[in-house]
């Protein structure tokens, strides 16, 4: 369970992610958190080998919606992803 919702139904002490840079929020974890980034690296990279056997995905931006299985093809939901 990340920080944020163990502290939203009072099982943590606090919101905050163990990297103490933001609230640990599914975004922040999938997204941000610099504890994570070397499996981050390994998971993007994973996903650019499948979308290049597509030919249809290709010039897809690797997006939190993407990544969450929300319609990828909308640019709002598009984050910067680090």
């Amino acid at each position: 369970m990340l920080n944020e919702d163990g502290y939203r139904i009072q099982l943590n002490d606090t919101p905050v992610c163990d990297c103490r840079d933001d609230y640990k929020t599914v975004e922040h974890f999938v997204c941000e958190c610099k504890l994570y980034s070397q499996h981050r690296t390994i998971m993007y990279e994973d996903i650019n080998k499948v979308l290049q056997l597509h030919k249809e995905s290709s010039g897809v931006k690797i997006s939190f919606g993407l990544l969450l299985g929300q319609d990828w093809t909308t640019e709002s939901l598009d984050l910067k992803i680090e």
